[in-house]
């Protein structure tokens, strides 16, 4: 067993070099996990101990609704793949802490395995730093990997295997999915030694895209000059411009076919300083881009007969993406018949019955004809089929978390949530919900409201996920019983897009400020595209079930009955 003095070399190491920033608490959390497995108590590392011991918690500290161990284990895992990549010297230990567990292990390099001589042309697997990379017998492919690693010294391309590996048999591999073809973006910089950011850059994005299972990635392929099996329905494409302070990165989507340009973006953002700076950087870019490939793939799909579709096809026009949808009872039913007939042609397609279990338990909450005991099961039943079936599965998880939610989960779903980004970082709405849906029915602090807000900010002006960012900044408003912003986000809101839920919320905030004809008004107007729409369905069904977890969840209710009782002579049912 090794001792902890002869780690003392390689934590100096990782001290002295950038890896870490300027966290001292990072380096802090690194020596504690290190001394209590060394010290045989590494069982013993759990979220609380850690929260308490390290990050200054206090005794009523919560893993379940405060994910800082989750976050500052994950920060140090992502420092420590940087410096086995870049700094380390190959007779240290290595240490490295696995996906799942905040145990980290301790490993010495492995000798070099000499190659059969039968197979001395093949590759050579060996487990080195953590990591998993090729070693080839020849001196001119050692002289290739060498120089690959040296050129990368901005933004290092080894980040492409971080994470969990994922089995060949496991890998997305699906004709029906939506094609992309990546382009690599033109470096606009007035320095040429820039070259090494934007390569570096564009090969972390492909793995921020590659973990969505919705997207087949391709090479830079376009349809006139494809000559494989799969023609990519889209490109992206782009730029990146770095100045001495700033990094300026165009991002555009183009339909491969007709050439339209169909989206572009600009985001700029401070030059980068550590690896999970840059981190932040991809996932900014690839959380835009990704819900507008879905978004367009159903644009294509939308006026084909439902029965020429494949199970995947049919997933994604049934599946809930900001932007194209459609808030009435047909459309929103019609995506459940959508789900249904996917699981008719392929009874154990995963992506399907998450969707149907979203849809059903969102049906329920909404349209109190559909609330029966019957439809309550049916959920269940989806949700669990799907968690069987695709438990890899990011979007999968995610619709998972959502129907978990509406049935008032809260815990459940803000684990799940948490999984989804394990899976796929880059997911902007499981970014977000994580970070809010623990504080759907109780006050949340001061930091969580603040980040609630910088990050609907972040977003670009047009991104269609605004409206679920603003109705959700709206709900913390409410809850810390400031019932001004939240009318404010609310509004917002509604411009944008807006849901029985919404407009309930909206409507129960014009009532509590004195504006009741104005809620009246507004609950009319959705009579239309939802016939059985009803304060009396949210006050007495929705909302409680929806806090059943919540011990502090008066001042929510109070509103939805408050309103209930205001609008009984106004609307008829």
């Amino acid at each position: 067993m090794i001792k902890y003095s002869e780690l003392q070399t390689v934590l100096d190491d990782i001290r002295v070099s950038s890896v870490l920033g300027k966290s001292d608490r990072r380096f802090q959390l690194l020596e504690y996990l290190l001394k209590e497995e060394i010290e045989g108590r590494g069982d013993h590392l759990k979220a609380y101990a850690i929260g308490i011991d390290v990050l200054d918690r206090g005794s009523d500290f919560d893993p379940s609704t405060d994910s800082i161990v989750r976050v500052e284990v994950g920060r140090l895992r992502d420092a420590l793949t940087l410096f086995y990549a870049k700094y380390a010297v190959p007779e240290h230990p290595v240490i490295r802490i696995p996906k799942g567990t905040y145990r980290p292990e301790i490993m010495m390099p492995l000798d070099v395995v000499s190659p059969d001589e039968n197979q001395n042309q093949q590759v050579r697997q060996r487990a080195l730093f953590g990591l998993m990379k090729p070693y080839f017998i020849t001196q001119i492919t050692i002289l290739v990997a060498l120089l690959g690693l040296v050129g990368f010294l901005f933004w290092d391309d080894i980040y492409r295997h971080r994470g969990e590996d994922i089995k060949a048999s496991e890998r997305h591999i699906n004709p029906d999915a939506i094609a992309v073809s990546l382009a690599p973006y033109t470096n606009l910089s007035p320095d040429e030694v820039d070259t090494n950011i934007i390569t570096g850059f564009f090969n972390e994005l492909k793995v921020a895209l590659s973990r969505n299972r919705a997207l087949l990635l391709l090479d830079n392929i376009d349809a006139e000059n494809s000559t494989g099996s799969v023609v990519p329905d889209y490109q992206v494409s782009g730029s990146v411009r770095k100045t001495e302070d700033t990094i300026r990165i165009v991002t555009k989507l183009h339909d491969n076919v007709t050439g339209a340009l169909i989206w572009a973006n600009l985001n700029q953002f401070d030059v980068p300083t550590t690896g999970i700076e840059r981190d932040e950087i991809v996932s900014t870019v690839a959380s835009e881009l990704n819900p507008r490939l879905l978004s367009a793939s159903k644009e294509l799909l939308i006026d084909r007969d439902p029965e020429s579709l494949s199970p995947w096809q049919l997933y994604v026009l049934a599946t809930w993406v900001p932007g194209i949808s459609k808030s009435t009872l047909e459309w929103q039913s019609e995506r459940a018949n959508l789900a249904q007939l996917a699981l008719i042609k392929d009874p154990n397609f995963g992506p399907a019955h998450s969707v149907l279990a979203d849809k059903l338990i969102y049906l329920a909450s909404v349209n109190p004809p559909s609330n029966t005991e019957a439809t309550l099961a049916r959920s269940r039943f989806h949700r669990q089929r799907a968690l069987e079936l695709s438990p890899r599965d990011a979007n999968v998880l995610f619709n998972i978390a959502v129907s978990q939610w509406h049935e008032g989960m809260i815990k459940e779903s803000t684990m799940m949530l948490e999984r989804v980004l394990e899976l796929n970082p880059a997911h902007e709405m499981a970014q977000f919900l994580s970070r809010t849906f623990p504080y759907t029915c109780s006050p949340p602090s001061e930091e969580i409201l603040n980040e609630a807000i910088a990050f609907d900010q972040s977003l670009s002006s047009d991104n269609p996920a605004r409206w679920v960012t603003l109705t959700f900044i709206g709900m913390l408003h409410i809850n810390r019983g400031d019932f001004s912003k939240a009318l404010t986000a609310e509004e917002r809101a509604y411009q944008i897009y807006h849901t029985p839920d919404t407009v309930m919320r909206y409507a129960s905030l014009l009532n509590h400020l004195g504006r009741s004809d104005e809620a009246a008004s507004l609950i009319k107007s959705q009579k239309m595209n939802w016939p059985n729409i009803s304060p009396a369905h949210f006050s007495d069904t929705t909302i409680p079930r929806r806090c059943i977890q919540s011990p502090d969840a008066a001042s929510m209710l109070d509103l939805y009955r408050d309103l209930t009782e205001a609008m009984a002579d106004k609307i008829e049912y």
